[in-house]
């Protein structure tokens, strides 16, 4: 049985580290980081791992603004300077 997001109401993304090999994907995306912008910290911040497995786990931005009470533009924008462009590397 997976937990759900009734478990942990203040992460509702918990299922992306059941479901996925979520530690390989943070190692990948923060080598991926590094190359698309040495200059900032290493590894993924906290916002970046909780965006990430929002995606994992289906939702839109709009669906995890909402969860994480934030604006939708702005994980919009989050997403867009961060996640997205390492992704492309």
């Amino acid at each position: 049985m997976t937990p759900s997001n009734l478990d942990r109401p203040e992460e509702p993304f918990t299922r992306a580290t059941y479901d996925w090999d979520i530690e390989k994907l943070y190692s990948d995306l923060a080598n991926a980081k590094l190359e698309f912008a040495p200059h900032t910290r290493r590894g993924l911040t906290p916002v970046e791992k909780r965006h990430l497995c929002g995606l994992l786990c289906g939702y839109s931005p709009a669906e995890m603004a909402v969860l994480l009470n934030k604006q939708i533009k702005g994980v919009e924008v989050d997403l867009s300077k961060t996640l997205y462009r390492y992704i492309e590397i």
